[in-house]
């Protein structure tokens, strides 16, 4: 079996060193330039485009000969250098669709959200007095944060309800048959920051504000105070 072996390659680079090229075995220990041969194979190649370049050389005059072989061995380089380069491009390539697709997936995954119709919450209040949907159709709500406000204020000013979840706002959602916002939990969150109409406890109980009662008994529906 070949065994690969750290040797010194010692080569003058003009016509008469590509003849004479001469290998000797070095010890591993000392502060010198090393090459380390990767196999037989690899070896006899070069070997090869040394000798075939030889035989080119050969058929010109012995002053052009030293020009010949400096430039047959620039070209010889330069051809590694961009296959390389080449290499590296492409890999770069690669790499960048790999990122692409990942940071932009053509199918984005869906919200984890779930909710659920709360079947013990009954929203015609027992008949005493306006029932959800009929509320809903007084006031009028047009935005998701107005309906949000709209249905904290029944469950809590007309229902007495005092721990309100999501689940029975999802269910408010589902009596009008209303669709509800792809970010159902942040639908609420912007619904406290930026109208200030409700508030959401730490664990995650909604209620209503001052300001968003006042906007549901004063503001709606927003028809009647433009006239």
């Amino acid at each position: 079996m070949f065994r690969p072996i750290r040797i010194k390659v010692v080569l003058r680079f003009s016509w008469n060193g590509l003849i004479n090229v001469r290998t000797t075995p070095q010890s591993r220990r000392g502060n010198i330039s090393w090459r380390t041969i990767m196999g037989k194979e690899q070896y006899d190649d070069i070997k090869k485009i040394y000798l075939d370049m030889a035989t080119v050389i050969e058929k010109f005059p012995d002053s052009l000969k030293e020009h010949v072989f400096q430039g047959l061995l620039k070209a010889y380089a330069g051809h590694q250098i961009v296959a390389k380069d080449d290499d590296v491009k492409q890999t770069t390539k690669n790499k960048g669709n790999h990122a692409r697709k990942e940071t932009n997936p053509r199918n984005p995954k869906k919200s984890s959200e779930t909710y659920k119709i709360d079947r013990d919450l009954l929203l015609n209040n027992n008949g005493k007095g306006d029932s959800f949907k009929e509320f809903y159709q007084k006031k009028k709500p047009s935005t998701n944060a107005e309906f949000n406000t709209v249905a904290i204020y029944y469950l809590t000013k007309i229902m007495n309800l005092t721990n309100v979840s999501y689940n029975q706002i999802y269910t408010c959602y589902k009596e009008i048959s209303k669709k509800t916002p792809e970010a159902f939990k942040q639908s609420f969150t912007d619904t406290k920051n930026k109208q200030g109409y409700i508030d959401i406890s730490d664990d995650g109980v909604l209620s209503l504000s001052l300001r968003g009662e006042n906007f549901v008994e004063h503001d709606l529906p927003t028809e009647k105070k433009k006239k």
